[in-house]
């Protein structure tokens, strides 16, 4: 396994579940699984999820699970270098952008009063 390539993977995750982008309250996952096809390789779901708005006082319910990431240059016999890390980098750029596209389709769902707990977005 490229331990190097793979500690950048990781970097780049523990930066991703720190950052809290458009909301202070949001909560990010990764979820790790071992490849069965190709050994030292991984297959990788990421996860956000937001308890913050309310719609006329309930939850307005936001979670958004990621398709899968697939590593392809932890194997030993690998020769790229760090391609991976810039696929993952755009990968959860996207993702955070879907993640906010649903925030907003499900706010504008709400046909009452839209309330958040979050202090980003008070006003």
């Amino acid at each position: 396994m490229n331990q190097n390539i793979l500690d950048s993977i990781q970097e780049l995750i523990n930066k991703w579940i720190e950052e809290n982008g458009n909301f202070l309250f949001q909560e990010k996952k990764d979820h790790w699984v071992e490849n069965p096809a190709i050994s030292g390789e991984y297959l990788i779901k990421f996860s956000i999820k937001l308890k913050t708005f309310l719609c006329d006082k309930v939850l307005i319910p936001i979670e958004l699970v990621s398709d899968i990431f697939q590593t392809t240059t932890l194997s030993k016999s690998n020769t790229n270098d760090n391609i991976d890390a810039d696929r993952l980098d755009k990968f959860l750029k996207d993702f955070d952008n879907q993640f906010q596209d649903l925030v907003t389709q499900k706010v504008s769902e709400c046909r009452g009063v839209v309330e958040t707990t979050d202090p980003f977005h008070m006003k």
